[in-house]
């Protein structure tokens, strides 16, 4: 017969053992964001965040990601910015990248990807051709057209108003082709600004849609032009008689070279044929004597048709015109017109 023996061993505890498995550290804040355009590059506009379950390990941050090089993390903050200001219009999104990474041999990290969504803000508009000072123009009188006013904004298909001020604002518009006017043409012999004196100052501002605007001011200056009531036929000055009636009065007159005398500095106009008086007792031409200065005209110019102000005179028995204070050529010709 076998007697059973019972026998209570009391076994040494072991330590425990847990093995190691990644509990690095965990993003835990926002996988999106908004941002406004424009905002300034020291802007903080997101703060990556993680934890780690480790007290003792440091947390850094850092970026990845095709658009990475837009932006910068403060690796020990975690604080983000860009490195220059968003533009809407530009690119209207970004993504990035956010790593954490802890202070342990192995390096756990964790990423996470940002999407930012880049906000749409209301610009200004601003006109093309812009100083401090007026911007002075000059246009002839009954001209009733000045310029284009042009001006651009960055938001795109925003609605541009103009609107005219100053003080002599009432006599000027911006019409439908975007271009600043008169509205009536100005006469120079009867100004009708607020001085008088053929000079009117006004202001053009845009603004678009948001409020938002620009401004500038502008000095337009009118010049005299010699209407065609004020010229004076070549026939009306030759006259029928022996010698002009008009000796000493300064006239206006409009024909075609027909001739230069370099040697003589003179040169002949004769009357347009539109203009002619079919009165075989007068003559239809004239000499011009341009003096000692430098000739107006050159053998090229025998053709054209110009314009002229001077002093009609007597010289050896011949009508002429001398003392010229002024020239311009109207129309471009040629000896073939003659």
């Amino acid at each position: 017969m076998i007697k059973q023996i019972s026998v209570n061993l009391k076994l040494p505890l072991l330590p425990s053992v847990v093995l190691n498995s990644k509990r690095g550290p965990t993003i835990v804040s926002d996988l999106s964001i908004e941002v406004l355009e424009n905002q300034d590059v020291n802007t903080v506009i997101y703060n990556a965040v993680a934890t780690d379950p480790d007290k003792k390990q440091t947390i850094s941050y850092s970026i990845g990601g095709v658009d990475r090089t837009l932006f910068s993390i403060n690796s020990s903050t975690g604080e983000l910015r860009l490195n220059k200001s968003a533009d809407f219009e530009f690119k209207p999104a970004y993504h990035i990248e956010i790593i954490a990474t802890d202070s342990s041999q192995r390096g756990l990290s964790d990423k996470q990807i940002l999407d930012i969504k880049i906000l749409d803000v209301n610009e200004a508009p601003s006109l093309e051709i812009k100083q401090a000072d007026p911007i002075v123009v000059t246009v002839d009188e009954n001209e009733v057209d000045i310029f284009a006013v042009t001006a651009k904004d960055p938001d795109a298909n925003d609605v541009l108003t103009y609107n005219v001020s100053g003080k002599d604002a009432a006599l000027f518009s911006v019409n439908e082709l975007g271009r600043l006017v008169f509205n009536a043409p100005p006469d120079f012999e009867n100004p009708s600004d607020s001085g008088s004196d053929n000079v009117y100052d006004v202001n053009v501002t845009v603004t678009d849609q948001g409020g938002l605007s620009d401004s500038q001011d502008y000095v337009v200056s009118v010049n005299d032009i010699v209407d065609a009531n004020q010229i004076t036929g070549i026939h009306a000055i030759q006259g029928e008689g022996d010698a002009t009636a008009m000796a000493g009065q300064s006239v206006t007159i409009q024909g075609r070279i027909t001739a230069w005398l370099p040697k003589l500095r003179t040169f002949y106009v004769e009357e347009e044929s539109f203009d002619k008086d079919d009165n075989a007792s007068t003559s239809e031409g004239i000499a011009v004597f341009y003096g000692s200065g430098t000739s107006p005209v050159s053998v090229e110019s025998i053709g054209d048709i110009v314009r002229l102000e001077g002093t009609v005179s007597e010289f050896n028995g011949a009508t002429q015109i001398s003392n010229l204070t002024m020239f311009e050529v109207r129309k471009d010709g040629s000896a073939a017109d003659l």
